[in-house]
C-alpha cells in the first residue's frame, strides 16, 4: 500500500444508481431516501457521489438494488469521508456488519 492508500480491500468500479436514508437524528427536508452513484466498491465499502453533503462519522442505510431474492436488501454504512466534487459531493462508506 502506498502511504496515502488506506484500503483494506481491492475495489472495483460499481456504477450503479443506488438509494440511501439519512440517519434519524439529522434534521432534513422531509425527504428521507435519497439518490447516489455508485464509484467503486469492495468487501469493506464503498465510493459514492451525491447532491446531500454527508457527514464523516455519519451512519447511512443503502438500499441495494434488488438482490436474487426479489427485495430491497438494506445494508448500513458509516462515511468515512465526504469532500464537495463537481457540484456535488464525494463520499466514502465503510460498511457496518
Amino acid at each position: 500500500m502506498s502511504g496515502l492508500e488506506k484500503r483494506r480491500s481491492e475495489r472495483s468500479e460499481f456504477r450503479q444508481t443506488l438509494d440511501f436514508e439519512l440517519s434519524a437524528v439529522r434534521e432534513t427536508d422531509g425527504l428521507s431516501v435519497r439518490r447516489a452513484f455508485g464509484m467503486d466498491i469492495s468487501s469493506g465499502g464503498m465510493a459514492v457521489e451525491t447532491d446531500v453533503a454527508l457527514a464523516e462519522g455519519e451512519i447511512v442505510r443503502l438500499f441495494d438494488p434488488k438482490n436474487s431474492a426479489g427485495f430491497d436488501m438494506p445494508v448500513f454504512a458509516e462515511v468515512r469521508w465526504a469532500m464537495p466534487a463537481n457540484g456535488h459531493w464525494r463520499a466514502g462508506l465503510r460498511f457496518l456488519m
